[in-house]
């Protein structure tokens, strides 16, 4: 499934100050969001991620909106709907916190729990067709997002961590092992999914486990920074470049196909 690309990126592109919250634009300039959905659905994208990635309370609190959680998520879900093709899905972005949980931090699981779960209720009140977790670098706060969401959706929640290559391997910020993660996932009974890193393509494909240096989207477009196969269906493949226009999604698009026959043959 072909996702979109760097929503941020389009963002400035047409104005948005930097340091602002994008969340917002979902209520002051829904006009502007709405034209970056319809740009990937038109290039081709499967599917578009609500304007939502800092959307949690905890986030949005260092931007003094807070309050407007659940106002500024709904608002992103509906804007993305209002331009969904048929046949097409609009997924609710949720991204970390920016803090960290005790002992390390000041919050406690509970209240990552609560903001994630309230920014989840907006979501789905806007009506997304499903969830996805994404770019966390702290195994117990994925946990934490993950439980909440399953408590206040009834959608399909995706979760993809980011891992930092080191000596020893693929680590997250917070030294999670992809291993570590693996079990955890596991035990919480998760869809099948494979890692993702920074720089790095891993896939669900035929060599899945592998990862491919991939760096720069400016000096190789049209290349796929991130892609995690998740889901109860084997080799459903989410694939998606957060350092991409719309204009590189037939590009994106290619490859996806791509993919989609070698699932098959290999099926």
């Amino acid at each position: 499934m072909l996702l979109d690309g760097g929503f941020g990126t389009e963002l400035f592109q047409r104005g948005f100050p930097r340091g602002a919250c994008p969340e917002t634009w979902n209520v002051d300039r829904p006009e502007v969001v709405k034209e970056i959905h319809r740009s990937y659905f038109e290039a081709g994208s499967d599917a578009v991620m609500a304007n939502s990635f800092g959307g949690s309370a905890i986030k949005l609190a260092s931007h003094g909106q807070d309050k407007r959680c659940y106002e500024l998520n709904r608002a992103a879900a509906r804007i993305a709907n209002e331009v969904k093709p048929r046949g097409r899905f609009v997924g609710g972005d949720i991204g970390p916190t920016g803090k960290f949980l005790k002992p390390q931090g000041e919050f406690t699981e509970a209240e990552f729990e609560e903001a994630f779960a309230e920014q989840a209720k907006g979501l789905c009140d806007g009506k997304v067709d499903f969830l996805l977790i994404e770019t966390q670098y702290d195994l117990r706060e994925a946990l934490c997002a993950l439980r909440a969401t399953r408590k206040a959706a009834a959608v399909p929640v995706f979760v993809s961590m980011t891992y930092n290559r080191v000596p020893r391997g693929f680590f997250t910020l917070m030294g999670n092992s992809v291993l570590q993660c693996l079990r955890s996932w596991k035990r919480k009974e998760c869809p099948r999914w494979a890692p993702t890193a920074p720089g790095q393509l891993g896939y669900g494909g035929p060599d899945q486990g592998h990862a491919r240096n991939n760096r720069s989207s400016s000096d190789r477009p049209g290349q796929c920074r991130e892609a995690f196969a998740f889901g109860r269906r084997p080799g459903l493949i989410f694939a998606r470049d957060g350092g991409l226009s719309p204009a590189h999604s037939q590009d994106h698009r290619e490859r996806s196909q791509h993919y989609r026959r070698v699932l098959r043959d290999e099926s």
